[in-house]
């Protein structure tokens, strides 16, 4: 439990940060004015998933339907971009992918009971080969969805009456047996007939796959294990297993078995009518796969450590907030019902909504929240009309950003609530899910309508007046903002209104720390790969040609090795009254391939470990790093030294310092030898006891070296028509690892993801077992370049399938 004791956990920050200004940013599903909405098409559930690249939402039709992030895939920006911004606030874009129909309407026959449609909670589990996964559920059945583009096959080439051929340009329509379509295949037609000699070529049929298709498929459905409504399912960290819960039960599932699962939950008691408390809503630790919490109606919040025993009858830890004395009354219990609850991304502090208020509480301190937010005490005087017309018993969700700087929960009016989380923050926003969240409405009492404004509203906590908005106009309790997510690595909130999906984002990026791995879990033996990628650009050159020295630079070239001639170029440099200042400018609009930046955060929101080995220098290589907003996710830099001096010139030295000793190899430059880097690396890995696989990825002569020293179960992945490819062909049965080559940065990311699943299926059976005995297995992921930025990765195995 001890989660929370990294300095960047949520609550813990030192100051509080800026307030948000939000901004609409995309609307799915809007209707227009005076339109009726469909019951079965109003929204009733929403997650991302983990990376935030894709976003599922499920409907009261039972249906599902994803979006998938458009925006990454040009985030590297133009080269326009990068030259008048520094690294620029992107929003998130997504656009609609594919949908299907989840769940059907079902009547239970034993007891007489109508089973709707309606999707309650949707949850992404890991992604493999390409594929999504995810789970799904009605009030009684749960279903795991994969949804996967397949390739569609056509007959592209067909048989043909040779008597007609050539007779016609436009070929006559053909069937699948190759004869003409206006003619009754039912028997073999007597007008048919062979040529002498029989048909002197024969063409057969060919299938062709050009075109792909989402489809989604149910691979699992696991039902008849519930007897009351299904208000949960969550996944746990180890990738493998579930959880379910209605009113008086909690199950745990495992994904590759639907026929059985096992009840570790159990309130009912013997006589119903001992009944006080049911559970309504539950969640697994985001880390620690052996706890979980639940929350109940009468408020309070149950830890739970599945380590104690099979059946979780007692928890580990309580939370409730004592009742103040004199307070009670008909509707204390109704309204102290907690609707939801969630983990905050590193299991600290959790986040539980009753109708009144949001509540955050600190795992390691039970004695009540560290956090009150008031969103609906101002409706106090109003509990019994808001009961009479059952708004009493809305359920609305929370959710908590990334980083755990500020919570969010949905109110009446189609409004929402966004709070600052941390220590000393006063931010507290009423938005609206519209096309402007933060607009003012004009105080118009004689008709509800809102008119447009263009002045920001921010309401403080119980700054409201009983029943009505921050602008005067009465709640309308018909529309209500029951269902919204957080982006897990961006400022930006999905919620449903009715039919209509509204996605909010902010001006301000969000930091998001990592999650710490448990380290009690982990077999110093467990197998990784380690990647080896590639940077495709030369900032070297670049900054050379940019700053008009490229003839200097190609006359000095033959004259001194690489590492000695950038140094000089330095000097020339600052001769020529070019300042580092100047240099730093020309790195920051290096055009980077916009494939790269996302594969970096991608890898790092997966728990990677990301190193740097580079012929370069350090002042290179850190200002684009820092410019693109990535330096905090590297944890090692290898590359020759670069500082600058007291007269503002930068020196450039060599890594290996070939003027006291050689590093001894005869293929590398004198200034370096990344063959020695990676056998250090390689060492490093084996003295913990790792076995390792290894996926290099090279372009220049220089990476030639390590290849010779890869095993044969590694693999060489060298850029086409570079000096190392071309090194590479010249004797490829000198390189025992196997070999890939690729073109561009799309084929490099085809081709390692393809690696890395290969290595994945091969030992998936393998990572099975270790992780259901607790051993969490790492895929390494390296990335070196010759003179440009590389960069290692470490990926999980169990948080990739």
């Amino acid at each position: 439990m001890n989660g929370g004791d990294d300095a960047s956990s949520s609550a813990a920050t030192s100051g509080p940060p800026p307030s948000l200004e939000w901004r609409f940013s995309q609307v799915f599903g809007e209707r227009t004015a005076g339109e009726e909405v469909q019951e079965v098409d109003i929204i009733s559930a929403i997650e991302f998933d983990k990376s935030g690249d894709h976003l599922a939402t499920g409907d009261r039709g039972g249906r599902v339907v994803l979006f998938e992030r458009t925006d990454t895939k040009d985030h590297g920006g133009s080269r326009k971009d990068l030259e008048e911004t520094d690294y620029p606030v992107r929003h998130p874009e997504f656009r609609y992918k594919t949908e299907f129909q989840s769940h059907e309407p079902e009547f239970d026959y034993l007891k007489s009971l109508e089973i709707e449609e309606k999707i309650n909670k949707i949850r992404w589990c890991q992604p493999a080969n390409g594929a999504l996964f995810l789970l799904s559920t009605n009030d009684k059945t749960i279903k795991y969805w994969k949804v996967q583009e397949k390739k569609i096959k056509k007959i592209s080439e067909m048989n043909i009456d040779p008597s007609r051929e050539g007779s016609s340009s436009i070929p006559p329509q053909l069937v699948t047996n190759g004869l003409p379509a206006d003619k009754d295949h039912g028997y073999l037609s007597n007008e048919y007939s062979f040529p002498p000699g029989g048909i002197p070529s024969l063409r057969l049929p060919v299938v062709t796959s050009q075109e792909t298709n989402l489809v989604a498929r149910c691979r699992r459905v696991y039902a008849h294990a519930h007897d009351y409504h299904i208000n949960s399912i969550s996944n746990s960290s180890d990738g493998e297993t579930f959880i379910s819960a209605d009113d008086l039960r909690v199950n745990l599932w495992n994904l590759e078995i639907s026929n059985q699962s096992f009840n570790i939950v159990d309130v009912k008691p013997t006589n119903m009518e001992d009944l006080t408390e049911v559970i309504t809503s539950a969640e697994f630790h985001p880390i620690h796969c052996n706890m979980l919490a639940y929350s109940s109606s009468k408020g309070s919040i149950r830890l739970i450590d599945m380590r104690q025993s099979a059946l979780c009858d007692s928890h580990t830890k309580l939370f409730e907030e004592p009742e103040a004395p004199g307070s009670r009354s008909f509707f204390t219990e109704i309204i102290a019902s907690i609707s939801d609850i969630k983990f905050s991304k590193d299991g600290r502090y959790i986040l539980s909504r009753d109708y009144m208020t949001l509540k955050l509480w600190d795992i390691n301190m039970d004695s009540g929240p560290v956090a009150s937010y008031q969103v609906h005490e101002h409706l106090r005087p109003r509990l019994c009309d808001l009961y009479e017309n059952d708004s009493i018993f809305d359920k609305f969700e929370c959710c908590l950003s990334g980083d755990g700087l500020r919570v969010a929960t949905g109110s009446y009016s189609n409004l929402f609530r966004v709070f600052g989380a941390s220590q000393g923050s006063t931010e507290a926003a009423t938005l609206e899910a519209s096309k402007n969240p933060m607009r003012r409405q004009i105080q118009t009492p004689a008709r509800p309508s809102r008119s447009i404004g263009s002045m920001t509203r921010v309401v403080r906590r119980g700054s409201e007046s009983p029943g009505t908005e921050a602008n005067g106009n009465a709640y309308d309790f018909t529309t209500k903002l029951l269902h919204m997510a957080w982006h897990p690595t961006e400022n930006s909130i999905a919620c449903a209104a009715a039919n209509s999906l509204y996605m909010c984002s902010s001006n301000i990026v969000m930091l998001c720390p990592r999650p710490k791995a448990d380290q009690s879990y982990r077999d110093e033996s467990t197998e990784e790969a380690t990647v080896i990628f590639q940077e495709l650009e030369d900032s070297d050159n670049w900054v050379v040609d940019e700053l008009g020295f490229t003839d200097l630079f190609n006359q000095l070239l033959p004259t001194m090795p690489w590492n000695s001639l950038m140094n000089r170029m330095m000097k020339e440099l600052h001769d020529h009254g070019k300042t580092i200042e100047e240099i730093k400018q020309v790195l920051r609009r290096i055009p980077i391939h916009p494939r790269v930046i996302p594969a970096i955060k991608s890898a790092h929101a997966l728990g990677c470990e990301l190193r740097i080995v580079s012929d370069a220098n350090t002042l290179f290589i850190e200002t684009i790093i820092e410019h693109l907003g990535i330096r905090e996710f590297f944890s090692e830099i290898n590359t020759n030294p670069g500082f600058v001096d007291e007269q503002g010139r930068l020196i450039v030295s060599p890594y290996h310092d070939f003027t006291k000793s050689s590093h001894g190899c005869s293929r590398c430059p004198p200034n370096m030898c990344k063959g020695l880097i990676i056998e250090r690396i390689q060492a490093s890995l084996t003295k913990e006891g790792k076995k390792t696989k290894m996926i290099y990825l090279g372009d220049g002569a220089g990476d030639y070296c390590p290849s010779l020293g890869l095993k044969a179960e590694d693999y060489m992945m060298p850029r086409k028509s570079f000096p190392v490819w071309d090194l590479i062909s010249q004797n490829p049965m000198l390189v025992k690892a196997t070999v890939r080559d690729w073109t561009d940065g799309e084929d490099m990311e085809r081709i390692l993801m393809e690696i890395i699943n290969k290595i994945i299926s091969l030992e998936e059976e393998d990572e099975k077992d270790k992780m259901l005995s607790s051993d969490n297995c790492k895929i390494s992921v390296g990335i070196v370049h010759e003179p440009m930025v590389p960069l290692t990765l470490q990926v999980p195995l169990n948080l990739v399938k």
